[in-house]
């Protein structure tokens, strides 16, 4: 099964010590892949509607759980 473009930086993102430093570094990384309607979607996401550390956090988790199929709603 193919793994999130995220699981290689889940435990660097856990790891940050502010919001600004998390979302870099996702942004970072997603700006690396090829830009696909994903990974576009991605970014607004994590830029116009992800706000807090603990919410990046969340954010990153589920989304290597979707890319699982075991994503958790809420």
């Amino acid at each position: 099964m193919k793994k999130s473009v995220l699981y290689p930086i889940y435990e660097q993102v856990q790891n940050c010590s502010d919001e600004a430093a998390a979302k870099q570094l996702i942004l970072d990384v997603l700006n690396k892949q090829p830009q696909t309607d994903s990974i576009r979607l991605m970014k607004v996401r994590l830029q116009h509607q992800v706000f807090g550390l603990d919410k990046i956090v969340w954010w990153t988790y589920q989304n290597l759980l979707a890319k699982e199929g075991l994503q958790v709603i809420g």
